[in-house]
């Protein structure tokens, strides 16, 4: 994961003597990491962190938002989109079956974005919504063939 953040660090211009000052931060901050719980009463045994950026840090967030930002290069103008933390809504006007076409291949090049950087979609939290006045039948759509 760190050399895939290093290709994200370069591609908004960091390098030389910047890049590697961070990289050595990012690398001492993602590296044999423990974390324990704290509540009034006491707190738990260190664990082991397991996962590369630890829950509730500071620079966690910025790290991911650096990591996920390009997302948005991905799609034509007339597809919108909306980021959130770990969420991605795409909004599609859809007139007749092209349309549906261009929403199914926006949902394709997440998927195909998400596993060229190692990011695992949770496919069953996805959904689609149609809203309108009209009824109409454009089919349905899947995410890693998931409907």
């Amino acid at each position: 994961m760190t050399k895939l953040l290093l290709t994200k660090l370069q591609a908004y211009g960091i390098d030389g003597t910047l890049l590697s000052i961070v990289l050595s931060i990012v690398i001492d901050f993602l590296t044999d990491r423990s974390q324990r719980v704290v509540l009034c009463n006491g707190m738990s045994a260190f664990c082991k962190v397991v996962s590369e950026v630890p829950q509730g840090s500071v620079l966690g967030p910025l790290l991911f938002l650096l990591y996920l930002n390009d997302i948005t290069d991905l799609f034509p103008a007339h597809v919108s989109i909306k980021l959130f933390a770990d969420d991605i809504k795409i909004y599609v006007e859809i007139n007749n079956i092209s349309d549906a076409a261009v929403f199914q291949n926006s949902i394709n090049l997440v998927c195909e974005w998400a596993y060229m950087w190692q990011l695992k979609l949770a496919t069953t939290k996805c959904q689609y919504m149609r809203v309108g006045i009209r009824r109409t039948d454009a089919g349905s759509y899947s995410l890693n063939g998931v409907v």
